[in-house]
C-alpha cells in the first residue's frame, strides 16, 4: 500500500518534493511509510518562505525513518536543493541568533557544514 501523508503548517507539495529528494539521494523509500508533519507555534511554512526549513523537515523525516532521535538542543536551518545539496538561506545570522534565543545550543546550517568541510 501507499503510506499516508498528513501535513500542518507546510505545503503538501513541498513535503512530497522533499521526500522524493530523500529517496533519490539517500535511498530511503518513504512510499509505504506514513509521514506526519506538524509545524508548531506561530511558524507558517506554506507561503513561499518554508523552503528555509526544508532541512529541519528533512532531518526530522530521516530521524523518524531510521529510528535515531535528534538531540533536543539542536536546530536545523537550511534549504535542501533538488540535488540534495544544502543551500544557504537569507538572514542566516538572524535565524541562528533566534534559535539560540529559543534555547538551542547547536544550530546546523549550510555555514556549519561548509566550515566542517574546510577543516578536513
Amino acid at each position: 500500500g501507499i503510506g499516508k501523508r498528513t501535513v500542518s503548517g507546510i505545503a503538501f507539495s513541498r513535503l512530497q518534493l522533499l521526500l522524493g529528494i530523500l529517496q533519490k539521494r539517500l535511498r530511503l523509500y518513504f512510499g509505504k511509510q506514513d509521514v506526519y508533519i506538524n509545524v508548531v507555534g506561530d511558524i507558517k511554512l506554506e507561503k513561499g518562505k518554508g523552503s528555509v526549513f526544508n532541512l529541519a523537515v528533512g532531518v526530522a523525516s530521516v530521524s523518524s525513518f531510521v529510528c535515531i532521535p535528534i538531540r533536543s538542543d539542536t536546530a536545523f536551518v537550511g534549504e535542501v536543493g533538488l540535488l540534495g545539496e544544502l543551500c544557504a538561506v537569507p538572514y542566516l545570522e538572524k535565524r541562528i541568533q533566534e534559535a539560540q534565543r529559543m534555547g538551542f545550543s547547536r544550530v546546523i546550517s549550510s555555514r556549519s557544514i561548509e566550515n566542517n568541510n574546510k577543516r578536513r
